[in-house]
């Protein structure tokens, strides 16, 4: 237990700030700023609340008083609920991990191909249609220089097996070092978007206040859920905190840092930068982003900077889960955490599907994992008491 202040904080800013960042601009161009402001700081103070019930949840069980034990979110559910309502509690964690995990290896290929193209001049991949394929320029339609062809794999994606591999096979304590270098770079990359977009030129017209009641406000709601959940780790990084560290002064600054972080990416990119129908910010810094030379190579830094990190600790949070409470052996919790969701992400590769993908499953898994579960287990908790 020998996690600071610094690598609690960059651990949980991390989490905050993932696949769902090239998408806030959208949601602040429409259905506008007010109602997308609104729901941030609304959520934030929600998410705060279901971390601490969290927390205050896992402090309750016996012989944990001071945190000495090492108690996985699962077990919390196992505790208060019972075998029956943990399995499904499982498959909620996992479908909220291993979406997180999904979406951050499809934006982090997508960037990886077209930064090829830019570097190289062209990128490959294996398609189910076509057989063997090279692109040799950025689409300006979708993120995926390949377009809506069907990929088996992509030399992007491949580049981002060799990063993730070596990553996934280190322990918690090892990745916080690697978290804390994360951010701070993070926080660089998202001050260069901003640069970028004073230099474009920024339009007020393109965020207004409110537009018309369209099914973009409910893509809000998936969109800012899917940001500021970071309940599932909480209590790996309750595991490894040193006992100095005040959970609740981190657990605020940590969701206030990132909201703010949000809301000015959010502003002040979607006054800079027109957005197409797949709402990635990423592509259009590819298409307009001035200096070209800064757009063009902070979009591969973006994808491993802010979206490569998460990758890791969702693959071990959910084989910890599945192993600490005997769910399934070692051997068939690592192949499902591991190996089966770079298997689900093959249709999601191109097209604009990751986008549908995100909100849903951010409904479904995030929202439930981060905010549902968390407050009904401190109602446990206080008849635990």
């Amino acid at each position: 237990k020998t996690v600071g202040f610094l690598g609690g904080f960059c651990l949980l800013f991390n989490q905050m700030t993932g696949p769902a960042i090239p998408f806030t601009s959208a949601n602040f161009q429409d259905p506008g700023w007010l109602f997308t402001t609104i729901m941030y700081l609304v959520f934030s103070v929600v998410s705060g609340f279901s971390v601490l019930f969290l927390v205050e949840a896992i402090k309750v069980i016996p012989g944990n008083s001071n945190f000495q034990g090492d108690v996985e979110y699962g077990t919390i559910i196992n505790f208060y609920f019972g075998k029956n309502l943990h399995f499904v509690a499982q498959l909620v964690l996992y479908g909220a991990l291993q979406s997180n995990a999904i979406q951050c290896i499809v934006l982090t290929a997508q960037a990886t191909d077209n930064l090829l193209i830019s570097l190289f001049g062209s990128t490959c991949g294996l398609s189910f249609s076509n057989g063997w394929m090279c692109v040799t320029q950025q689409s300006i339609y979708v993120p995926s220089p390949f377009e809506s062809n069907l990929m088996v794999f992509t030399f992007g994606l491949l580049v981002v097996i060799l990063f993730c591999l070596p990553l996934s096979f280190t322990d918690m304590d090892n990745n916080i070092m690697f978290n804390i270098l994360m951010a701070m770079l993070s926080i660089a990359l998202g001050t260069s978007w901003i640069y970028s977009s004073f230099v474009t030129g920024l339009d007020t017209r393109r965020v207004p206040a409110v537009t018309g009641l369209t099914l973009k406000y409910g893509q809000v709601v998936g969109t800012v859920l899917l940001n500021l959940g970071a309940t599932t780790v909480v209590p790996t990084w309750i595991n490894l905190k040193h006992r100095d560290v005040s959970v609740q002064n981190l657990v605020w600054i940590a969701i206030g840092a990132s909201t703010a972080y949000y809301i000015c990416i959010g502003v002040l990119c979607g006054l800079g930068f027109p957005l197409d129908e797949s709402g990635n910010l990423l592509h259009s810094l590819l298409l307009v982003g001035k200096p070209e030379l800064v757009a063009t190579i902070s979009i591969g830094v973006f994808a491993y900077v802010m979206l490569l990190p998460s990758v890791p600790v969702s693959f071990m949070v959910s084989r910890d889960n599945l192993v600490q409470n005997e769910v399934m052996s070692k051997q068939s919790a690592s192949f499902l955490s591991f190996v089966l969701p770079w298997i689900l992400l093959i249709p999601l590769q191109t097209g604009v599907v990751i986008y549908d993908f995100q909100t849903w499953m951010s409904l479904f898994f995030t929202a439930t994992a981060n905010f549902v579960i968390p407050f009904l287990m401190y109602f446990k908790c206080v008849e635990f008491r």
